[in-house]
């Protein structure tokens, strides 16, 4: 939403909001919301230069003269990679090198493995929507075998989980410019790489 007049815009998450603005306008905003609900008081991210919303962590810095905002998962990340168990021994350089490789063993996962696979991948799927755009190919591949997952797929999800124990940083980053036009490509089938109907 964005205020016509005051041009506090505001980022709504079911009961969690970001407002953005020139202070005194927040100020008045936080109070006239006040009178009709009980609120925490607001964190503004120059009071330590973070703060946290919906897990994502947002920071601010200053370069060459310009604040910089970065948006980042990574505390969700490492506490997801630590509790899948899977240690990572190098950095990985792709989430999923290599296509076929997530067809190679069709035998399929049974009980706890498929609850966990599931799991799995929808933790990687919040990611993705979050701050980890990179794996959308990926995850999507894995996504795909969601009602019979296999030891294939299952290789293919870990092989994600490892690439993100050398890239749980990673985030969206940007100065704040004005009247800045983002462009944005989608290539629908990736590049022609479709997956298998099963």
């Amino acid at each position: 939403f964005r205020h016509p007049a005051t041009r506090v815009r505001i980022a709504l998450h079911v009961d969690d909001f970001l407002v953005r603005g020139v202070r005194s306008r927040i100020d008045l905003f936080y109070a006239q919301l006040a009178k009709h609900f009980d609120l925490k008081p607001p964190k503004f991210i120059e009071d330590d230069g973070e703060l946290e919303f919906v897990g994502i962590r947002i920071t601010e810095s200053m370069r060459d003269d310009c604040h910089w905002y970065k948006m980042d998962q990574e505390r969700d990340i490492r506490e997801f990679v630590r509790d899948s168990g899977i240690k990572g021994a190098r950095a990985i350089a792709a989430p999923m090198p290599n296509k076929d490789a997530i067809n190679r063993d069709p035998t399929l996962l049974t009980g706890k493995d498929i609850t966990k696979y599931m799991s799995d991948v929808g933790s990687l799927q919040y990611f993705v929507c979050g701050t980890q755009w990179q794996l959308a190919h990926a995850v999507s591949r894995c996504a795909q075998f969601n009602k019979a997952p296999t030891v294939g797929s299952r290789k293919a999800v870990d092989q994600v989980i490892l690439y993100l124990t050398s890239h749980a940083s990673h985030g969206l980053e940007g100065p704040v410019l004005k009247n800045t036009t983002f462009e944005v490509f989608s290539d629908s089938d990736h590049a022609g790489d479709r997956a298998h109907v099963y």
